[in-house]
Formats: C-alpha cells, sequence, structure tokens
C-alpha cells in the first residue's frame, strides 16, 4: 500500500452491492455500494489472489463457529 496514512472502514452485510470488473490482466477492481456510500478497491492480481486467500479462509472458520453454536444451541 502507498501513502496508507489514513484507515479506512466498512461493515459489509448482505444489503451491499458488489461488482468486479477485471480491468486487465493485472487490475480488477471491486465496487462496494451501500445506502449512502460507495468504496472501490483495485487490485493487481496478486492482491486479489490474497483477498481471495483471505476470505475464503474466514469463510471456513466462520462456518465452523456457526456450526459449534447451533450444536450447543441444540443440546441445551
Amino acid at each position: 500500500m502507498r501513502n496508507s496514512s489514513t484507515g479506512i472502514w466498512a461493515n459489509l452485510d448482505e444489503g451491499c452491492s458488489m461488482t468486479c470488473k477485471v480491468e486487465g490482466s493485472d487490475m480488477a477492481t471491486i465496487a462496494i455500494a451501500g445506502e449512502n456510500h460507495s468504496l472501490e478497491l483495485v487490485f493487481n492480481a496478486e492482491g486479489l489472489r490474497k483477498l481471495a486467500q483471505s476470505t475464503g479462509t474466514a469463510m471456513v472458520e466462520m462456518d465452523a463457529l456457526f456450526e459449534r453454536e447451533n450444536a450447543v444451541r441444540e443440546s441445551a
């Protein structure tokens, strides 16, 4: 990241619109829009690959936690 002196955060949920547009062999843009705000993220191929890997890992962990929480609820 260049000149990353500003912290940015976003709360993304199922109501957010998300699109991905491939701009070339080494660039893609992800556009995220909510009620009153929008955010665009531009990735090179390796950056997008890292995002996909980390979000995939997070989903596996979240799904496992969901299953454990359901098992606890059902046994109570």
